[in-house]
C-alpha cells in the first residue's frame, strides 16, 4: 500500500510540474537566438548563418546513436532532403556524449 502511494503521488507532482512549465513557455515571448556553428566530424567547421543566405530551408536535426526514433527518422530526412534539393537542407547535429569516437561504428553499422 505504501508503494502504490508513493507511485500515485509521484504521478501527480510530475504532472503539476509539466503542467506549471507548459503554462509558462506558452505566455513567455519567444527568445531569438545567436548564430552559431557547428564541426563536422573531421574537424570542418559549418556556419549557419552562411547557410541561410542560399534561400533553403535549413532543417537542423538533433539525434543520437542510443535514440531508435532518431535513428528512424534518418532515412525519411535524407528522402526529404533529395526531393527538395533546392529547397531544403537538412544538418544533423549529433548529442551524443563523444560523436567522433560513436559515430564512425554506428555509420559502418548502418550503412
Amino acid at each position: 500500500m505504501k508503494n502504490f502511494i508513493f507511485i500515485i503521488f509521484l504521478i501527480i507532482t510530475n504532472l503539476s510540474y509539466s503542467y506549471e512549465n507548459n503554462q509558462l513557455l506558452l505566455q513567455n515571448p519567444p527568445k531569438k537566438i545567436n548564430f552559431f556553428d557547428l564541426k563536422t566530424l573531421d574537424g570542418k567547421e559549418i556556419k549557419v548563418a552562411d547557410k541561410l543566405n542560399k534561400k533553403k530551408l535549413i532543417l537542423i536535426n538533433f539525434w543520437a546513436t542510443w535514440c531508435p526514433p532518431c535513428i528512424k527518422e534518418i532515412p525519411d530526412l535524407i528522402k526529404l532532403e533529395k526531393r527538395f534539393e533546392n529547397e531544403i537542407e537538412v544538418i544533423f547535429v549529433s548529442v551524443d556524449a563523444n560523436p567522433t569516437k560513436v559515430i564512425p561504428p554506428f555509420l559502418k553499422k548502418i550503412i
